[in-house]
């Protein structure tokens, strides 16, 4: 039973092959075809360039000096929140604000990236060519054709916006392709910019409000040691409210900046007109053997 199953396919392989080597010039003809199509797709495309930035996270930790102090005072409301806080904010809490919709959604309304996303087609002398749907020279859409936020965003993050986390080891990598070289850089270096300001605007909401409530409670102790304590909290806040202010990189620590690249990331021109003649031959082979199958 096996012998004439190994003989039947034996005998189908081999009429198989016969056959498409009767046609093997239909065949050649198809994935040429196909090839020239492949070409001519891939010339089509414009070529994007890759522009990223390694940055340092520090790890999330408690403040020593407050947690001593939290020995020294109980029972009092509202305290006990604070002595726990972290000096520093916690690391996987702002990767998820760098790329939450809220921060990604303003950032994107903020340099206008909708028009280079959505409407952006080529680059000439390092100037942006937009298609039909953009007019630059009046900076509007077309009636009807400007994409909501959610559909910028979308392809954004499809397509152009990329993070390379390893938050165990204390490094986030940003990246952002785009067809300018140019471009793609300033956005990487802006978003960095834009997240450590916002990282150390809330900070610096949440370090006032403590203080005025620090200082508020102060006001109404009696007790010595208490109001000792309370004083060393408010040298804290002040501390790291000082801090915050002073530092240009309040969060995310750039250690190797972006640049504008060289060379292109994609497209993959190669890869793409194979798949081309792949696909031609594959076509060509599977018409000629449902033609011999069905005939």
């Amino acid at each position: 039973m096996d012998k004439k199953k190994e003989t039947s396919i034996e005998i189908n392989l081999g009429f198989i092959g016969k056959e498409l080597f009767k046609y093997k010039y239909f065949i050649i003809s198809v994935s040429i075809l196909f090839s020239l199509v492949g070409v001519f797709y891939s010339l089509s495309l414009p070529n994007s360039y890759k522009s990223k930035a390694l940055l340092s996270v520090p790890k999330e930790g408690s403040n020593p000096s407050i947690g001593s102090l939290a020995s020294n005072i109980t029972g009092l409301p509202g305290v006990s929140s604070l002595l726990n806080s972290s000096v520093n904010a916690n690391a996987e809490e702002a990767y998820e604000i760098f790329r939450s919709t809220n921060f990604l959604t303003t950032f994107i309304e903020k340099y206008s990236l909708d028009k280079y996303i959505i409407a952006g087609e080529s680059v000439e002398s390092g100037k942006v060519i937009f298609n039909e749907n953009y007019n630059p020279e009046t900076n509007s859409w077309k009636s009807g054709s400007k994409p909501s936020s959610q559909t910028v965003l979308r392809e954004f993050l499809d397509n152009h916006l990329s993070f390379d986390e390893d938050l165990e080891r204390g490094f986030l990598t940003i990246s952002i392709e785009y067809i300018s070289p140019e471009l793609s850089k300033f956005w990487v270096a802006q978003m960095v910019i834009d997240i450590n300001n916002t990282l150390k605007n809330r900070d610096v909401r949440e370090t006032e409000a403590s203080i005025q409530f620090l200082e508020s409670k102060l006001k109404e102790i009696k007790d010595i040691n208490a109001a000792n304590v309370f004083s060393s909290l408010l040298q804290e806040e002040y501390k790291k409210l000082m801090l915050a202010n002073s530092s240009e990189e309040y969060f995310f620590k750039t250690i190797d900046p972006p640049f504008i690249s060289e060379y292109k990331s994609s497209p993959s021109r190669a890869i793409i007109c194979f798949f081309f003649l792949f696909s031609g031959l594959s076509l060509s082979s599977i018409i000629i053997i449902l033609r011999k199958t069905m005939s």
